[in-house]
């Protein structure tokens, strides 16, 4: 149960009053570096973009007037366009999971699911994705010259001008680590960097947003010269296969994420032909495909059942291969022979795609 907890706090859920509380818990026991990151995603908080929107809409279809189906649901598809429409990268790879869970839900978008499924592991744009790196806007000084931020747009980054704080670099070590360094001598001034001995490799040695305790948690970040490809919260159980191997030296390794099995902690990597299951209805569960059909056996009495329960029976599973899928480098799909611009995939789908299954979907429902 802590460790579930853990996984919940730290990808977005919970009210703003309890993650504020989660980021003082932080600030005692993982540093003011981690703190001022989760304080950032609390003021952030959005409930139309976390991930227990789209659970609450499937629930919402049972339990109230099913136009407020879609009306929930609409909001959280406009809210996933607006975030991978704008000039912001950190939050792209959350968005890409709920836009395919909540096209998943519709029912006539499946393979443009996938499709959104599938571009979590990748970066649309490199340039953007490196500057939502950058540090956060300033909150003290824009507030004293009457200028308002939009947390919503906000990194989760520290603020500049917080002079106590350490500006943290990273380097890349030859075998790929990612260093941290503090250009920030005791007084406040700026000093010179030197060379790391072996004793402060071995402290500063960490992955963006996350440390150790932190591996329970389905989404690791990259670091520079490392790959990893993005997790999967909310089940839908997606499928997220590289059909093109030479693509993997093609696209930016480093700044992939990696799916982890929520059952095993497999880490399913890009170069692998690994099937990942995402469940609609958990906020967050991935299964590894051996877990996926383990999990089927159990509840076909073939093995004992499992000392915990990763995902409940009766909860909607799906798992999504895309043939001829071939990632996405610097802003164009490719599917097969078939290049697309991600911008002109994304406007289809907002403009015509998404209307017209709503179309379907009544057509359906009143018979």
């Amino acid at each position: 149960m802590y460790s579930e907890a853990i996984k919940f706090l730290n990808q977005g859920g919970a009210a703003p009053s309890l993650r504020l509380c989660w980021a003082g818990f932080h600030s005692k026991v993982r540093g003011e570096l981690s703190a001022k990151e989760l304080l950032y995603q609390a003021l952030d908080f959005n409930t139309s973009r976390s991930q227990m929107a789209t659970p609450l809409a499937l629930t919402t279809r049972k339990l109230e007037p099913i136009v407020q189906f879609q009306e929930i649901l609409t909001t959280i598809f406009d809210g996933c366009i607006a975030n991978l429409s704008d000039s912001t990268g950190w939050n792209d790879c959350m968005s890409f999971r709920t836009l395919a869970k909540v096209l998943f839900s519709v029912g006539s978008l499946g393979s443009e699911a996938q499709m959104a499924a599938c571009m979590q592991i990748n970066v649309v744009d490199i340039e953007i994705y490196k500057r939502g790196n950058t540090l956060a806007p300033d909150l003290d000084s824009a507030t004293e010259n009457g200028e308002t931020v939009d947390s919503n747009e906000m990194p989760h980054c520290i603020p500049k001008s917080e002079q106590t704080v350490p500006f943290i670099s990273t380097k890349t070590t030859t075998s790929g680590a990612s260093l941290s360094e503090d250009t920030t001598s005791n007084n406040g001034e700026a000093k010179s960097p030197s060379a790391p001995s072996a004793q402060e490799i071995n402290q500063s040695h960490t992955e963006p947003r996350l440390t150790e305790s932190d591996r329970t948690i389905s989404r690791i970040w990259k670091v520079e010269g490392e790959s990893t490809r993005a997790s999967s919260p909310e089940s839908v159980a997606f499928s997220v296969r590289d059909s093109q191997a030479e693509l993997n030296q093609e696209r930016d390794e480093d700044t992939d994420t990696s799916i982890i099995c929520s059952e095993c902690d497999k880490v399913v990597s890009s170069g692998k032909q690994d099937s990942t299951y995402i469940c609609l209805y958990c906020i967050e569960a991935d299964l590894w495909g051996e877990c996926f059909d383990k999990r089927a056996r159990r509840q076909k009495g073939e093995l004992e059942v499992a000392w915990r329960t990763v995902c409940p029976r009766g909860r909607k599973q799906t798992k999504a291969l895309i043939e001829g899928w071939g990632g996405v480098n610097n802003g164009v799909i490719t599917m097969g022979e078939e290049k697309i611009s991600f911008k002109d995939w994304l406007k289809e789908l907002k403009d015509v795609r998404w209307p017209n299954a709503w179309k379907a979907f009544w057509a359906e429902e009143l018979g």
